[in-house]
C-alpha cells in the first residue's frame, strides 16, 4: 500500500475524530536493553526491533508512525543512522494493507546543523510526502530557528511541537499561546506539544493553544514521570486506559492529532483509538437524532 499522501493526510484531518499517531520509540528500545545514547544507532544494530515497534503501533491502529530519527548527535554516523531509520519506517508503512503516514522526526539541534546534508539526502530519495516533525523544542528561539531550517527543505507538511513543564511554560518562559502563535506565523502548518512533565497539564495547554490558532494541533503527552521499579526498570505511571481517557479529553480540548511520547506503548495507542472511535460514534448518533 502506498504511504499516505499529503492530500490524504489533510483529508483525514477533516473527519470527525483526531488522527491517531503512535507511541514512544526511545523508551521501547531502552526497555529492551538498548542504551539511551544508542537509540538512533539501533536503526543499524537492531533494525528488526525498530521495525517491530513500528508494526506494533500499526497493529494498534496508528495512522501515523514516527521514524526513529530523533537523535541529539550530528555528523557522519548520524546521517547513516538517519537514512536507516527512514528506510525502516518506509518499509513498515508501505507493507501495510492500509495507508500509513510517516513523520520524519528531528531534533531542533540537528536540523539546524545538518540542513545541507538533509537537503542532499532528501533530494535523492523516495521520501515523499515529506512530513517533518520537529518535536520536544524547549525554547521559542530554538523552535523558530529549527522551523526556518526545516522549511528550507520544502516539506509537504511541517509540524513543530514544544516541551512544557508543570507550570505550562517552556524552559525560557514561553507560554503555549506564544509558542503556537509564533510558530504558525513562521510557517508551521501544525503545532502542539509533546513529552512534558504532567500528562494532565496537556489538556489546558491544548486549550490555550487552540484559543490563538486554528491550524491542526498535534498533542503527544508522555505517560507521566517514571520511577525505577524493583528490577531497575523505569516504570511510567499512566496505564493504557487512563491514557485513553486523557486522549478523549485532549480531542475535546482541540487536539486534531493524538499520540504518545515517553513511556507510552502500542497498548496505549490501541486504547486511545478505541475510546476516540467510541466518542465519535456517540457524537454522530446525537447529530443524527
Amino acid at each position: 500500500m502506498p504511504v499516505l499522501s499529503a492530500e490524504r493526510f489533510w483529508d483525514l484531518l477533516q473527519r470527525g475524530r483526531p488522527v491517531l499517531s503512535d507511541s514512544a520509540m526511545g523508551t521501547a528500545l531502552i526497555g529492551q536493553g538498548i542504551s539511551s545514547i544508542d537509540v538512533m544507532r539501533a536503526n543499524l544494530s537492531h533494525a528488526n526491533a525498530v521495525r517491530a515497534i513500528h508494526q506494533g503501533n500499526i497493529d494498534a491502529g496508528a495512522e501515523l508512525i514516527t521514524s526513529n530519527t530523533f537523535g541529539p548527535r550530528s555528523g557522519r554516523d548520524w546521517l547513516d543512522e538517519f537514512r536507516a531509520g527512514v528506510d525502516i519506517a518506509w518499509q513498515a508503512a508501505s507493507e501495510c494493507d492500509r495507508e500509513i503516514g510517516i513523520w520524519l522526526s528531528m531534533t531542533s539541534f540537528v536540523v539546524t546543523r545538518e540542513v545541507a546534508a538533509l537537503r542532499t539526502f532528501l533530494g535523492s530519495t523516495h521520501v515523499r510526502p515529506l512530513m517533518i516533525l520537529l518535536e520536544t523544542c524547549t525554547s521559542l528561539d530554538e523552535a523558530r530557528q529549527a522551523a526556518s531550517a526545516a522549511a528550507s527543505l520544502q516539506p509537504d507538511v511541517l509540524a513543530v511541537t514544544g516541551h512544557f513543564g508543570a507550570d505550562q511554560k517552556m524552559t525560557d518562559g514561553t507560554t503555549p499561546e506564544d509558542f503556537a502563535a509564533r510558530l504558525v506565523t513562521d510557517g508551521a502548518q501544525i503545532t502542539g506539544a509533546n513529552c512534558g512533565e504532567q500528562a494532565g497539564a496537556f489538556i489546558e495547554i491544548t486549550r490555550r493553544m487552540r484559543s490563538v490558532v486554528d491550524v491542526p494541533l498535534l498533542v503527544q503527552p508522555s505517560a507521566g514521570l517514571p520511577q525505577l521499579d524493583s528490577s531497575g526498570q523505569w516504570d511510567y505511571p499512566m496505564r493504557a486506559q487512563e491514557f485513553a481517557v486523557l486522549s478523549a479529553r485532549l480531542a475535546n480540548s482541540g487536539a486534531n492529532i493524538v499520540g504518545g511520547c515517553c513511556g507510552t506503548t502500542p497498548a496505549h495507542i490501541a486504547a486511545a483509538g478505541a475510546v476516540l472511535a467510541q466518542a465519535t460514534r456517540a457524537h454522530q448518533s446525537l447529530q443524527d437524532r
